[in-house]
């Protein structure tokens, strides 16, 4: 495996550790990857892993290449209005009929 491979399985382990001098390691050994083609002190952590399908999602949806794997996001919608829209357009709404009406006065 490559030291880019070994990256990507460990930085969604909770066992890993960053080292300002060697990168990424393990934080049960305190070194680099080095196991052959499964780690078995791997353990899945939950928030890396969404953290990085966040960050490949918006890579792909922004035309950014550096992520190979593009059927991760078949379910982004990126179309319509959202709420958070909507809130806005009407808080602006009443902002500009309380300004119109103090400025009435």
């Amino acid at each position: 495996m490559t030291r880019e491979e070994y990256v990507k399985v460990c930085r969604i382990c909770e066992n890993r550790k960053q080292d300002y001098e060697h990168g990424m390691v393990c934080g049960l050994t305190g070194r680099k990857a080095d196991f052959e083609d499964k780690c078995p002190s791997f353990v899945t952590d939950n928030e890396a892993v969404m953290q990085t399908q966040n960050a490949e999602s918006y890579a792909l949806n922004n035309n950014y290449n550096n992520y190979s794997n593009p059927t991760e996001v078949d379910d982004y919608d990126s179309g319509g209005i959202t709420w958070q829209s909507v809130l806005g357009i009407i808080l602006t709404i009443i902002a500009v009929v309380r300004l119109i009406v103090a400025l009435s006065r």
